[in-house]
């Protein structure tokens, strides 16, 4: 696996790792490189596995990814020490890797989530009849076999939402109102499944997938700055 790290010219002990999305690799992150810089913190950007310059035959929608990222902050807390403090910027598949992460691993200070699905399967079925225009039954089901033939895992298995029920980190949900590859109501729900008060959400009107930042720049840095 390949990473970029960005030491902060200000000796810090706070790091953020910016994980991109399906088909993106880690210059889709660079956008934030400077706004994270400017508020102190050291940053890692990382090429999922089978994306950009990192290995790997498949993508599992964070199944395998999450363990990856495990790897990663493993690296960051025997670089820096275990008192880091440690964050994760994620957009769409990146987002629900990090809250599935942060759910089983329980290592990480809070995450910013970009887009995120809730879960694979519901994604997986949103995706069949309103993108393909093709009924989710029964290729899903077909789908979801080939899926645990090849890559040794289940769709069904894939559960964001699932991973934040008993998370007690603060979570800044974003996401495009227009978003027609993942709906905002997704990260809607799961805001309000949480009910945490240290958790806040951020809509930004018109925006398309992955779209938030470059539609609003101003209101998305200001949100995490207040974040």
């Amino acid at each position: 696996m390949k990473g970029y790290y960005a030491e902060n010219k200000d000796l810090s002990n706070k790091v953020i790792v910016i994980v991109h999305g399906y088909t993106a690799n880690y210059y889709m992150s660079l956008q934030f490189l400077d706004l994270y810089l400017n508020e102190g913190f050291n940053v890692l950007l990382i090429d999922s596995r089978s994306h950009g310059s990192s290995e790997g035959k498949y993508v599992t929608y964070g199944m395998k990814e999450k363990k990856d990222l495990k790897l990663w902050i493993n690296l960051l807390k025997n670089k820096l020490g275990e008192n880091i403090s440690i964050g994760i910027h994620g957009q769409s598949m990146g987002a629900s890797t990090a809250l599935m992460y942060a759910g089983e691993y329980k290592d990480v200070d809070f995450i910013v989530s970009d887009c995120t699905y809730s879960s694979g399967r519901d994604i997986l079925k949103y995706q069949f009849k309103y993108i393909v225009k093709i009924p989710p039954y029964p290729l899903y089901q077909m789908v979801n076999t080939m899926i645990k033939l090849k890559c040794g895992f289940s769709m069904n298995e894939v559960t964001p939402i699932n991973g934040v029920f008993n998370l007690d980190i603060p979570i800044l949900f974003i996401h495009g109102k227009n978003d027609k590859i993942i709906p905002y109501t997704m990260s809607l729900d799961m805001y309000n499944i949480r009910n945490n008060n240290k958790d806040k959400i951020l809509i930004i009107e018109n925006a398309d997938h992955v779209e938030s930042y470059m539609y609003d720049k101003v209101n998305y840095t200001k949100s995490i700055k207040v974040f």
